[in-house]
């Protein structure tokens, strides 16, 4: 069996970040319940690929601001959400990189 790989490339100004998926739970009585236990951070991703950056009218591109391996603050309501995997607990966003709010150290 061959092992299927696959790249994202993000063009232009887009980022492509990953989040963990927070799994529902189900309960005996067949309702959708979300654990309590997990941070409502779920708009916290790590940015894992960067795009060459905006293209401006003149024909200059200006650089994104956030890098490969940065921890960044999204607007999801702006996002497209990709799993390339159907095992694994990751799903991949792909935002503009005017959609991205802040970046967070620890």
């Amino acid at each position: 069996m061959a092992e299927t790989i696959t790249t994202i490339t993000p063009l232009n100004d887009n980022i492509i970040l990953e989040v963990k998926r927070v799994e529902p739970v189900s309960s005996l009585n067949g309702i959708w319940i979300i654990n309590k236990d997990v941070k409502q951070d779920t708009n916290i991703a790590k940015v894992i690929a960067v795009g060459e950056g905006r293209l401006l009218n003149d024909g200059t591109i200006v650089k994104p601001k956030v890098k490969v391996g940065d921890t960044v603050l999204y607007n999801d309501l702006t996002s497209t959400i990709i799993s390339l995997d159907e095992g694994k607990s990751d799903d991949y966003i792909i935002v503009k990189e005017n959609n991205i709010l802040c970046t967070i150290t620890e």
